[in-house]
């Protein structure tokens, strides 16, 4: 089986900064469309997110925990759905000393989050697809050995990296 991984900020939202407030939520909404595309065909969607904002102490894990919920009301009222969202809140040398993890397997641009997606879903890594929009996301998604991590709309792409101007770009892989 395969599966669309989505990276949250940037590529789902808005990346407005550290984004945890309905005030601050705004979709992209060719996302939308692509969700709605791999729900119609019954591939899982699976957010893989880093959450520096909770280590940093911007926002609290309950309420990343509220975020979590409103976005997925709001996806849900946008008639998609995601089956899994998975976030680290962790980071090297964190302001609050209990997210402070300078190897968290987790963070990307390790691959803790998909490989634990990968077991748990039963999903086929090389016909799965992973949409981000910086290179830790491609450095994650290739340590998992994901078929086709994508690129969205970068600047400063790899030469490794495949680019997408639009997540609607990504369908001829689902």
């Amino acid at each position: 089986m395969k599966a669309l991984f989505l990276d949250r900020d940037g590529v789902i939202n808005v990346d407005h900064g550290y984004v945890y407030t309905e005030s601050r939520l705004e979709f992209i909404p060719d996302t939308l469309d692509l969700i709605r595309h791999a729900n119609q065909k019954n591939i899982p969607v699976i957010v893989i997110t880093n959450q520096s904002g909770i280590a940093r102490g911007y926002y609290t894990e309950h309420e990343h925990s509220l975020f979590v919920s409103l976005l997925k009301s709001r996806l849900f009222r946008e008639d998609v759905f995601i089956q899994d969202y998975l976030y680290c809140p962790f980071m090297p040398n964190a302001p609050l000393a209990s997210y402070s993890q300078p190897d968290s397997v987790y963070r990307k641009p390790r691959s803790g989050l998909i490989d634990y997606a990968l077991k748990i879903y039963k999903i086929d890594p090389q016909s799965s697809v992973f949409i981000g929009d910086n290179n830790s996301d491609m450095e994650a998604a290739r340590s998992a050995n994901i078929g086709f991590p994508l690129l969205l709309a970068s600047t400063n792409p790899s030469i490794n990296d495949h680019c997408i101007s639009s997540p609607l770009d990504a369908i001829i892989y689902l």
